[in-house]
């Protein structure tokens, strides 16, 4: 062929032609990361892709431009991490365990790195770490209560996974007081002191001798004193704090200061004893000394004033009476009417317009009074 520009022939061979010259490959851009460990303590920082090379305190690896590389700073058991500096975000995985209570004990992990001081302890895992804690209570001073903060627990155990920072709180409790069996008394019979079932009990004062009130010479004063319920011989046996048998009252009737199986037993800041009679539809009031002083009684179904099978009883700080009935299903609130006379009591319930609810008296006798003042 000629080539008249560039002055020449060329020749040229069947099938031949010009080959297309190879790319030269573009080099992926890369980085260096640098880390470097300061401070007075000591730890490992370890990446969660690709490798780091340590010279003493400071490491360095290569990445590829754009790849995020996670750093996790561990310390050392005698160490706390401290800080980050440099980083995009920082991820805290530090597991803060304080312990609380009136108890005391320790809590331990599998690799025994939390750091005490006092009673919170630190320590910072690698991030998606599975931690199990243990509480252990001392030994004859406290028992374990409770966790707060755990992902799981089972008893003394406490299970969490880091995915940032973790609180934990571990509660020890003083041990329970313990109990001795220092004395019984009573037994089975009808006899004083004796029981045909032990019913409930309360404790008050009762005096140091019943002859003291009449003049004798014998010892006065009070002392404490329990009131049991004898509940199929029908009566309130009366014992000292060690057992002793004082006196007993009460006895099988329908009449003042007699029972048929007495049901619930309280006693009031005044010392004074109030014992229900379900059998009888009755509260009666006693003396500390087993006197009887009033009853309220009558079998009223839901009627205010009335019972129907009183079968518990509590007095609170002020002297208000509260009787629960079991064949009304309700609770009745009974309260002073007076000052001086304090067996004078009405009921709280319902309203004040009707004369047959409480407040309105349409047959006052002497065991309820009106409200109002007494003579002696």
């Amino acid at each position: 062929m000629a080539d008249s520009w560039n002055d020449r022939i060329q020749k040229f061979a069947p099938g031949s032609a010009t080959p297309t010259p190879t790319p030269t490959p573009t080099p992926t851009p890369q980085d260096t990361l640098t880390a470097t460990k300061s401070g007075a303590g000591s730890g490992t920082i370890a990446p969660n892709s690709g490798t780091i090379t340590w010279s003493g305190n400071t490491a360095t690896g290569t990445y590829n431009s754009g790849t995020v590389v996670t750093l996790t700073a561990v310390a050392d058991s005698s160490s706390t991490f401290a800080s980050w500096s440099g980083c995009n975000s920082v991820i805290d995985n530090r597991c803060t365990v304080t312990k609380t209570g009136a108890g005391t004990g320790i809590v331990t992990s599998p690799d025994g790195t939390l750091l005490w001081s006092g009673a919170v302890g630190m320590e910072s895992y690698n991030v998606g770490t599975t931690v199990t804690l243990t509480a252990t209570a001392a030994a004859t001073t406290s028992i374990f209560g409770s966790w707060l903060g755990c992902d799981s627990f089972s008893g003394n155990q406490c299970t969490i996974t880091i995915s940032a920072n973790r609180a934990v709180t571990a509660t020890f409790n003083g041990t329970p007081q313990q109990y001795t069996s220092t004395t019984q008394f009573g037994g089975a019979g009808s006899a004083q002191g004796q029981f045909k079932s032990v019913g409930k009990m309360a404790m008050g004062k009762t005096p140091k001798s019943t002859a003291a009130k009449e003049g004798s010479t014998a010892a006065s004063g009070e002392q404490d004193g329990l009131f049991v319920l004898n509940t199929f011989n029908d009566r309130v046996e009366v014992f000292d704090t060690g057992g002793k048998f004082i006196n007993s009252f009460g006895g099988n009737g329908n009449g003042s200061g007699m029972f048929s199986h007495p049901s619930s037993i309280a006693v009031d800041n005044t010392g004074n004893v109030y014992v229900t009679d379900a059998q009888n539809n009755t509260v009666q009031q006693f003396g500390g000394d087993g006197q009887f002083m009033s009853s309220w009684n009558g079998a009223g179904g839901s009627n205010d004033n009335l019972f129907d099978r009183p079968s518990g009883l509590a007095i609170n700080a002020s002297g208000d009476i509260f009787v629960a009935e079991a064949g009304a299903n309700r609770i009745q609130k009974l309260t002073k009417t007076t000052k001086t006379r304090p067996t004078a009591i009405k009921a709280l319930t319902g309203d004040f317009n009707n004369r047959k609810k409480e407040g309105r008296l349409a047959a006052p006798s002497s065991d309820l009074p009106c409200k109002g003042s007494w003579t002696p």
